[in-house]
């Protein structure tokens, strides 16, 4: 310790040096708007695809959607989800280094595992709902994804929990509204993504 350096500058240091061992704290914000904006053009396309109005209050939608339209959306979501993952790694694993952190370390394991249990669980359960009741799929993806990401905040920045938290509520209001799931869902996914990762990228990056 340095005789010049003010105790308060000391325990900021050791702070920060506790928080970097406990947190997983690279995560990347651009990622975050890559996913959303992905998003926005996927469901954008899917739409326009199928003639299908987002605004429309009609509840039976994606029910009246031939059956063979069901393994388009289907492949979709999981092309999403494979270039969100891919994308937030990829982007993480680059600032984890810029940054001089571990990359796999106690606390990635951590994150990991709190976020992909619940959303694994999720997913499985979505995509048995799905060619059973397709219109409970999105306002329960958004649910499972805020719980997801509430329980793994714990192991990175404390926003990530503000963030579960508005999805959770996203889906619920979903479900209140299911008519208009579609926008919702879109709002959840793409619009929010796009705000919380420009937020993450101006206070971090």
């Amino acid at each position: 310790m340095n005789k010049d350096q003010h105790p308060a500058d000391t325990l900021n240091e050791i702070k920060v040096l506790m928080e970097r061992s406990s947190k997983f704290i690279s995560l990347s914000g651009l990622s975050g708007i890559i996913i959303g904006i992905i998003t926005i053009l996927s469901v954008t396309w899917f739409c326009d695809h199928y003639a299908i109005n987002p605004f429309d209050p009609n509840l039976g939608q994606l029910s009246s959607l031939p059956s063979q339209h069901y393994s388009t959306a289907f492949i979709l979501s999981l092309v999403l989800l494979t270039v969100s993952l891919f994308t937030t790694t990829l982007l993480s694993v680059q600032r984890a280094r810029k940054m001089g952190m571990q990359v796999w370390g106690p606390a990635s394991r951590q994150l990991m595992v709190n976020m992909l249990v619940p959303l694994s669980s999720g997913i499985v359960f979505c995509a048995i709902l799905f060619f059973r009741t397709p219109d409970l799929v999105l306002p329960l993806s958004l649910i499972f994804y805020g719980i997801s990401l509430y329980g793994a905040a714990k192991f990175t920045h404390n926003s990530v929990r503000v963030f579960g938290i508005i999805q959770i509520l996203l889906g619920l209001i979903c479900l209140l509204f299911i008519e208009y799931h579609i926008i919702i869902w879109t709002i959840g996914f793409g619009i929010c993504h796009v705000i919380y990762g420009a937020f993450m990228t101006i206070k971090n990056e």
